[in-house]
């Protein structure tokens, strides 16, 4: 259900931002016809709105100029809303205090009543968001500026600094943006490479936005596939782990971003990039199935380490004495029967 207020609003807001939209493009915008555009556009004339009509080829619709729209007015539910977006941008890594997170918050506290103000404060000093905090602040500049041009779909131009320190100039499809594991991602197809690819934002140089327009694929689930490729990333170590379960629990227990499953005749096949083996073994462990290790070898003398440890740690003190004392007991025996046999002698 819509109400075509909401739809008018939309139009004016678009209009301020774009300074001047066709009929075709605000249909897009709004996910109506063109035909439903033009009656909204006769609504907001006869409301009295200040809205021109271009005509001609490049044509449509804008604002007239020196026009403002007047202040909006926030209910006490939306104003608390506009807080939690503002906390959660900063543990997010998209803006910080210093980019104005203060400034903004003050803001809003400064012209709301009383009673609502409490409330602001209250919700900034008693807040406690579990969400990974982002490992790397990719700043509002770079954030808004993909943002924008993930949703207009226009392509970019990027200058990308990769894991090795090589720089790369790339132009750039951007399907969108994820946050998965502490990291901020773009996912999109790059044109340099001709396929499909996910940048981490905090190695993104310098953005441009271009004139190309693109389309995005039909079905495209962009959270699975930038987990995946972070999954597949070559590392030291490439493993493969038989689950012996199914892939429904399989999923339940390992993240996406870490490993990518398969089902085959015994369960699920867990194949996972890392960089060391023995924190590895130590997750392997934590599963509650049977396992078996297929590569590489020196996982499993890992998980051979890690047992030992574990056996150790959970022996009592006073077992460890008494084997201890009688290992102690064993070697001076030996000693003895070495000596004299040594001598001629039976021990």
């Amino acid at each position: 259900m819509y109400f075509p207020s909401t739809r008018l609003l939309n139009i004016l807001d678009l209009l301020r931002s774009h300074g001047q939209l066709t009929a075709r493009q605000l249909a897009q915008h709004l996910e109506v016809d063109a035909r439903s555009v033009r009656r909204y556009m006769v609504m907001l004339e006869d409301m009295g709105m200040p809205v021109e009509t271009v005509r001609g080829r490049h044509g449509g619709y804008r604002l007239r100029a020196g026009y403002r729209l007047p202040p909006v007015v926030f209910s006490d539910d939306e104003a608390l809303t506009m807080v939690l977006g503002l906390l959660l941008a900063e543990r997010l890594g998209v803006t910080s205090k210093e980019a104005g997170l203060d400034l903004a918050l003050a803001k809003v506290a400064r012209v709301a009543p009383a009673e609502l103000r409490d409330q602001i404060h209250l919700v900034g000093q008693a807040l406690t968001l579990r969400v990974p905090h982002a490992a790397v602040e990719v700043g509002d500049q770079h954030f808004l500026q993909l943002t924008l041009a993930a949703y207009r779909r226009q392509q970019v131009y990027l200058i990308y600094v990769d894991t090795a320190g090589a720089e790369t100039a790339r132009l750039v499809d951007p399907y969108g943006l994820v946050y998965t594991i502490g990291l901020w991602y773009l996912a999109g197809y790059c044109h340099l490479r001709q396929g499909l690819r996910s940048f981490r934002l905090d190695r993104i140089q310098q953005i441009e936005t271009r004139d190309g327009a693109f389309q995005l694929p039909p079905d495209f689930d962009i959270l699975a596939y930038v987990e995946e490729s972070i999954a597949r990333k070559p590392l030291i170590w490439s493993t493969q782990v038989q689950l012996y379960t199914t892939m429904a629990e399989a999923k339940a227990q390992v993240p996406p971003a870490m490993a990518v499953l398969a089902e085959n005749v015994d369960g699920v096949l867990l194949h996972c990039e890392v960089d060391d083996l023995r924190q590895y073994a130590l997750f392997l462990l934590g599963l509650p199935w049977e396992i078996k290790i297929l590569a590489p070898v020196e996982l499993q003398d890992a998980m051979a380490d890690v047992a030992k440890r574990a056996i150790a740690l959970g022996t009592p003190v006073d077992e460890l004495t008494l084997r201890s004392d009688s290992q102690s007991a064993s070697e001076k025996q030996e000693r003895l029967r070495v000596d004299a046999s040594a001598r001629g002698l039976d021990a």
